[in-house]
């Protein structure tokens, strides 16, 4: 393959940027993104510092209603990547 069928940065950068455009729309959010890449998530995190200290005060009683979070409030990562050629790849991390 030549250079000349290389894509320019600028056309790289704008197919990262539709592709992102179409996760957000199904309800993803961006968590990281370079100039060619970025790291997408899905799903809601788990917010371990509230539950930390509401299992303190509760004196560890709060710590099953804290293992209930963690295994319903998954949370998945995707890698999206555009390489020099204009390929558009999504990979689960």
């Amino acid at each position: 393959m030549s250079k000349s069928e290389y894509l320019k940065p600028a056309e790289r950068r704008r197919l990262l940027s539709q592709q992102l455009a179409g996760m957000q729309e199904e309800g993803k959010r961006i968590v990281f993104q370079g100039d060619y890449q970025a790291i997408v998530a899905d799903g809601t995190p788990v917010n371990h510092i509230l539950h930390l200290m509401l299992s303190f005060f509760t004196v560890g009683l709060w710590a099953i209603i804290w293992m209930i979070d963690i295994s319903f409030h998954k949370e998945s990562k995707e890698f999206v990547r555009v390489d020099i050629k204009g390929n558009v790849t999504v990979y689960d991390i």
